[in-house]
């Protein structure tokens, strides 16, 4: 976990803690690991994590019972509420960004589902590695249904391809839809040197 000085601490560990809440890292229901073993898992001081946990207790995302520890909400709306205020707050941070180079509302859809996309191939290709397990997400958001959209999205026609080359200049990364080919050219299977030694077998 990377703390930023800059920031007030129990600040960023409760964020950390409620995206773990979010995410299924710490599932519904279950008990949250001790203030002592979260102080040294962050390196901070036991009474800044239980500030941190003291907000969660506030937003009702966890509770504490008196003789068990702190459990996380079997409340499923009260969790599904956090998890929309963290994306909502992610969205403008990126709109912010993608204003700033130029970019129009369709222009930044076109490059976030890019990017989402080549995010999912990379995944899938790193997962499907030989000798490799699969990995191991928490329980959240089902992630196959975010791939279906993100496949069905990438289908569309894409109008912003210009501008978005734009935001990766600025930034100096490869295009999403390049990435995404390059993985798919990678793992594509050579047929090349199949057909040479079928020609040279026919010849003999």
């Amino acid at each position: 976990m990377h703390l930023d000085d800059a920031r007030p601490i129990w600040v960023q560990l409760a964020e950390d803690f409620r995206m773990r809440i979010t995410s299924g890292r710490w599932a519904a229901g279950t008990k949250i690991p001790s203030v002592r073993e979260l102080a040294m898992e962050a390196g901070a001081n036991p009474n800044t994590i239980q500030r941190a946990l003291g907000e969660l207790d506030r937003e009702g995302l966890t509770a504490t019972e008196r003789t068990s520890g702190r459990f996380v909400t079997s409340d499923a709306a009260t969790i599904e509420t956090a998890r929309y205020t963290l994306a909502r707050t992610a969205a403008d941070v990126y709109i912010g960004a993608v204003i700033a180079v130029g970019l129009g509302l369709e222009d930044a859809t076109n490059t976030l589902q890019e990017q989402w996309h080549a995010r999912d191939v990379a995944q899938d290709r790193a997962d499907s590695a030989p000798g490799r397990a699969r990995s191991s997400e928490a329980p959240g958001p089902a992630r196959s249904s975010e791939v279906a959209r993100a496949n069905a999205t990438a289908a569309a026609p894409e109008t912003g391809t210009q501008s978005a080359s734009r935001i990766q200049s600025a930034t100096g990364t490869q295009s999403a839809s390049d990435a995404a080919q390059a993985t798919v050219d990678s793992i594509a299977p050579d047929t090349s040197d199949r057909k040479t030694r079928s020609q040279q077998k026919g010849d003999v």
